[in-house]
């Protein structure tokens, strides 16, 4: 007789896959047609993660899960000591590669392009 927990095992040889649900800081989605429409990470346009110097390594890591869902844009916001801003850095998707590149890093404003042209000087995000 099996147990609950031998059922609940992968088939040999094979790994189940770590939880891949993810809850950004930002996101930005494509205008839906139909507002009660389920969001799907095909529609995703960015998505922004604030780094405290604590959670450096985990939000770095994050890029390859946006990566492999397809998403064009991950902005890593990385925060000082202070929990002021640092440098942002702007990763854009190679989709043959299914991977984020670094694309640039902001000192001290920053310049996008996607998924629409801004400017956002640093100050501008930190003040009162």
């Amino acid at each position: 007789m099996r147990t609950l927990q031998e059922d609940r095992r992968p088939a040999e040889g094979l790994q189940r896959p770590a939880c891949q649900f993810r809850r950004p800081d930002v996101v930005v989605y494509k205008c839906l047609d139909d507002p009660g429409q389920k969001l799907e990470a095909s529609q995703t346009l960015a998505v922004v993660e604030v780094s405290s110097p604590g959670t450096v390594r985990e939000d770095l890591t994050e890029r390859v899960q946006y990566a492999a869902a397809g998403i064009p844009l991950y902005l890593l916001i990385m925060l000082d000591e202070k929990y002021e801003i640092d440098e942002v850095k702007e990763f854009h998707l190679d989709a043959v590669a299914s991977e984020c590149r670094l694309h640039q890093v902001h000192r001290s404003e920053l310049e996008l392009e996607l998924p629409t042209r801004a400017t956002i000087p640093f100050v501008t995000l930190t003040a009162p």
